[in-house]
């Protein structure tokens, strides 16, 4: 999948809906959305539609695991 500014921006709203509920305090904020940031360029990286399932869901998966790690 292509890496674009366009990407990252669209998934501004959902990064910070998915980091409020893993972390509703607004210390080290920037640098959790800096984390979904990059996991949205690993999941553009390595996302397969092959295997059947659409983009939006598997990053919306990397993004959770990726805060489930985090927190």
């Amino acid at each position: 999948m292509k890496i674009t500014e366009k990407l990252i921006e669209k998934w501004e709203p959902q990064i910070s809906a998915l980091i409020y509920r893993f972390h509703p305090q607004p210390q080290e904020l920037e640098d959790w959305r800096q984390e979904m940031r990059i996991e949205i360029i690993r999941a553009a990286n390595s996302f397969n539609p092959s295997y059947g399932v659409k983009f939006h869901t598997y990053l919306h998966t990397c993004m959770f695991n990726r805060l489930r790690q985090l927190s």
